[in-house]
């Protein structure tokens, strides 16, 4: 009755997880990821017609220190207006007159006026230490000018990334549409509806009230789009020709005005985030979410309906299913938000697909070993186990047709099994007639378990042992029935008991009390130590003690639980690395074993390649997890552990670590650095390996017989090394995602790697307050840029500076 209603009670558990989820927001950050790369294919729209002036470093070092006079504002405007743009939109909040230079504010207004398709931003900003949030506005004279006006709120997601848009934002109701649409409103000419305007009722000063969210695709980076320097156009560098009938966006781009938002591709200025939302909107590309209630309802249908018929396969065909259902669902979701522009997070019903295959699978081991014990209660006394002990005679044993009532009532039980293993194992029972021919059923059954199994005699003779056994304890290899290195006690010698009694002292305390025992183990194993579960059990058919010695079986099922010790005592792995990265070795290594196992297992040769081919999967995991322990430590460094370091005698303790990397290639270093000191506060180790990186990923990437040159400056307030290859160059696609974590080039010239040794550099430039950037050159190859502040010798000048 139970297991009858196992095929509805856990669906049903899992499809319910699986709603909750949706209402309460659960896995986001994985639906983000996946989000984040089908983006990554999304088509991108046309923006020929749109330009961002941006006030970037040129223009400020042009134009003199932020803020700039309206003057200046309004020579940019009447350049525009002369330009014959169709509209231009600011970026920039002006929400005070300037007192000091009222005819500076008389001719911005004059000139804004006269353009007379000028959109405005609009921010809401909280009082200190009152709660009570405000509207700030252009000043009212300017805003009057203005042709519209509207806000620039951008959402932010809980991993810090901005991927969506409020379309109407405002203080108790949502009256004030965003930027970008009130910027498609003035070149349409008409309103778009929205559920509330100015003059309804607020609901309360204190809160902002939002409406109509929009997710942003963000398909190509900001640096698609058309961009020219403020005082480009303010000097007439450019002909105004090229921006006739052109959408215009001014903004900040200057690192230095703190105006940049976290995207899917990367930082971007607030300006050029508002300019693909327009860009988007008006091509009606923004992205609907779907509604979370609607969203629940389908995913707790599908999980129920899916799982449900999941319970009623075969092994084979229950894995296939879920892989292809998890392909489907994310099939489904890239086409939702491709062709109908709607975003339903698929993680859930992922998660449950992949979580419910191995506990169906744990499940059906258990009621599956459940029925053979039950099974080997109903067998008669001198043929236990199906005939494992040679002196058992097969003529003896029971048929179906000469069973007592009771084991009559077993096997009508076991018919009306619906679940695949409990038929098979009735079908076992039906063609139950030798006792050699069971035995041989048994193994094979025992053969398929996903568990380790060994079987021993009361006597510690070992009968029966499974392929899983057999990986696990390769020394304990002797044939079945003989005596060398077979004993039970022998067992001791391979495993290695942490805590609690011996295994001596846990095999007698099974003998005596006749019950299941668990415990875990470790032992050593070529592929390495390994954590394991064991379960005993102890095992009676006698009806008198007279046959006990002969009866009688201790079975050990064996759980290599190695993955799930690690899984605990590591905090610093992603999901994204696990399963790909880290597992596709291993994955291979079980492939190999498999195939070894069923068409090669007497062929030295195979067992030798396979053994090298497991060596070469071994070496890439050790090489992943040295890259993961500099990144930990990296990224776990602190302040308090820095001292003065001498960056002249770093760069040259690099230089020697890849000396010989580079003489294989026949490469020659140039090295260029100024006779100042550059001392540095930091982690000297740290800083030293991250030189390592880039002086060796330059040898990689480099064709032989070339030159590496470095160059190491003191600019006043900070040290700068350069390190020029003349490699392929790095493609701006790559340039994007390069020194993110597991990310690498497409064009890596087949150099292995994880992707890990940039992300190293890039993290311990951040830690000492610096940054790391790439360019191309001009000629051919790349040039990586590591900066790093100076130490500050002396604290007193730097104040009076």
């Amino acid at each position: 009755m139970i297991n009858r209603y196992l095929h509805y009670f856990l669906p049903l558990v899992f499809a319910l997880i699986v709603g909750t989820s949706h209402l309460f927001g659960w896995f986001q950050s994985l639906n983000f990821l996946i989000y984040d790369n089908i983006l990554n294919n999304y088509a991108e729209n046309d923006s020929s017609d749109i330009v961002l002036i941006a006030i970037d470093e040129q223009s400020l070092t042009d134009l003199g220190r932020w803020p700039w006079p309206r003057e200046t504002h309004a020579q940019l405007i009447d350049r525009l207006t002369e330009a014959q743009v169709r509209s231009v939109v600011f970026d920039v909040i002006f929400a005070e007159q300037n007192f000091s230079d009222p005819e500076g504010d008389q001719r911005f207004i004059e000139s804004v006026q006269t353009n007379g398709n000028v959109i405005l931003p609009i921010h809401f900003e909280e009082i200190r230490n009152k709660g009570q949030i405000i509207e700030i506005t252009p000043f009212q004279p300017l805003f009057s000018a203005a042709n519209g006006a509207g806000h620039v709120h951008i959402q932010c997601d809980i991993d810090g990334i901005c991927r969506s848009v409020f379309l109407w934002e405002g203080i108790g109701s949502a009256y004030w549409p965003h930027l970008s649409l009130a910027l498609l409103q003035q070149q349409s000419g008409k309103s778009l509806p929205h559920s509330q305007d100015k003059t309804d009722k607020h609901l309360s000063s204190m809160m902002i009230l939002r409406e109509d969210n929009k997710l942003i695709p963000f398909s190509y980076s900001a640096d698609k789009l058309q961009t020219v320097s403020y005082s480009d156009i303010i000097k007439q560098r450019i002909p105004l020709s090229l921006l006739k009938n052109k959408t215009v966006f001014v903004g900040a781009t200057s690192a230095g005005m703190n105006d940049f938002l976290a995207t899917p591709k990367g930082p971007m200025a607030g300006v050029e985030v508002n300019a693909i939302i327009y860009n988007a909107l008006r091509s009606d590309a923004l992205i609907t979410p779907a509604s979370v209630a609607l969203s629940a309802l389908l995913a707790v249908i599908f999980t129920f309906t899916f799982l449900y018929y999941l319970t009623s396969l075969s092994p084979t065909r229950l894995i296939l299913s879920s892989i292809a259902a998890t392909i489907a669902i994310l099939t489904l979701a890239h086409v939702l938000l491709a062709f109908f522009k709607t975003w339903h997070p698929p993680a859930a019903e992922i998660l449950a697909i992949i979580c419910f295959y191995p506990l169906w699978s744990w499940l059906r081991l258990e009621l599956a070993l459940e029925f053979l014990e039950r099974s080997l209660e109903s067998i008669q006394h001198n043929a236990p186990l199906a005939g494992l002990s040679p002196q058992n005679n097969p003529s003896h044993t029971k048929t179906p047709t000469n069973w007592n009532p009771k084991e009559q009532q077993l096997l009508a039980y076991s018919r009306y099994q619906s679940d695949i293993i409990s038929r098979t194992i009735n079908q076992i029972q039906d063609a139950n007639q030798a006792a050699e021919k069971n035995r041989q059923l048994v193994i094979q059954s025992l053969s398929q378990l996903q568990e380790a199994v060994l079987v021993f005699s009361l006597d510690g003779e070992m009968l029966l042992k499974n392929a899983l056994a057999d990986q696990l304890f390769p020394e304990f290899s002797a044939q079945e029935g003989e005596t060398d290195h077979t004993d039970l006690m022998a067992l001791e010698k391979f495993i290695n008991i942490n805590n609690g009694p011996s295994w001596n002292e846990r095999i007698e305390a099974l003998l005596a009390q006749k019950r299941t025992i668990s415990f875990e183990v470790q032992i050593a194993h070529i592929d390495g130590n390994k954590d394991l579960f064991v379960q005993g059990q102890h095992l009676g058919f006698s009806q008198n003690n007279q046959h006990q010695a002969q009866n009688d079986y201790l079975i050990f099922t064996i759980t290599d639980v190695t993955s799930l010790k690690d899984a605990e005592r590591s905090r610093l792995e992603t999901l994204n690395f696990i399963s790909h990265d880290l597992r596709s070795p291993m994955v291979s290594i079980l492939a190999l074993l498999e195939n070894h196992n069923n068409t090669s297992k007497d062929n030295p040769e195979a067992l030798a390649t396979m053994l090298g081919s497991i060596e070469n999967y071994v070496k890439t995991n050790l090489n992943y997890a040295e890259s993961l322990l500099q990144i930990g430590r990296a990224e776990n460094t602190s302040e308090a552990e820095f001292q003065m370091c001498d960056l002249h005698a770093i760069l040259d303790a690099a230089l020697l670590q890849v000396q010989v990397l580079a003489e294989a290639k026949h490469i020659h270093f140039n090295t260029q650095r100024e006779d100042a000191d550059c001392w540095v506060w930091g982690n000297g180790d740290l800083l030293e390996r991250a030189l390592v990186n880039l002086f060796s990923n330059a040898i990689k990437y480099s064709r032989e017989h070339t030159e590496v040159t470095i160059q190491l400056e003191n600019n006043n307030q900070q040290a700068t090394i350069h390190v020029t290859d003349q490699g392929e160059g790095i493609s701006q696609s790559d340039r994007t995602e390069l020194f993110q974590r597991f990310r690498r080039g497409k064009h890596n010239m087949g150099q292995n790697g994880a992707g890990l040794g940039l992300y190293f550099v890039k993290t311990v430039a951040e830690k000492h307050k610096g940054q790391v950037s790439i360019t191309n050159t001009s000629s051919a190859g790349s040039t990586f840029t590591f900066t790093v502040p100076l130490y500050a010798m002396d604290e007193g000048a730097i104040d009076e500076e």
